[in-house]
């Protein structure tokens, strides 16, 4: 230490020095910490959307669901009822078949082409 200022001087330059480095810290510190807070905030406004995205989606699919499987007891419906027609139907032919065998040949040669080749 120089003999031209006294050593509390220094001392007080030191407390000075040290206020002013933790001030700024403090400073820079609140700074990112309310970045920091913001860009939390943002990320939580996302998330939230996301969840309504999320729920909504998975809605939509639990009703795509319902309406699929509704839709495909309808079809499975529409099929057995057809295929017990078509089984009728065949089962008159067979009977007819036996009754009268020339009356028959006439009756299935049309639908059987019609069968073969996708024509109604």
């Amino acid at each position: 230490m120089s003999s031209t200022f006294p050593a509390t001087f220094y001392s007080r330059l030191d407390d000075s020095f040290n206020q002013d480095v933790v001030t700024t810290i403090e400073k820079s510190m609140k700074r990112h910490t309310d970045n920091i807070m913001c860009f939390l905030e943002g990320i939580g406004s996302r998330v939230s959307q996301l969840e309504l995205c999320y729920y909504n989606l998975n809605k939509s699919i639990g009703e795509m669901r319902s309406d699929f499987v509704r839709d495909n007891k309808d079809a499975d419906f529409k099929l057995k009822s057809l295929e017990k027609h078509v089984r009728e139907v065949i089962k008159h032919l067979i009977r007819l078949s036996h009754d009268s065998p020339d009356d028959s040949k006439i009756l299935l040669t049309p639908m059987s082409k019609e069968l073969k080749y996708g024509t109604s």
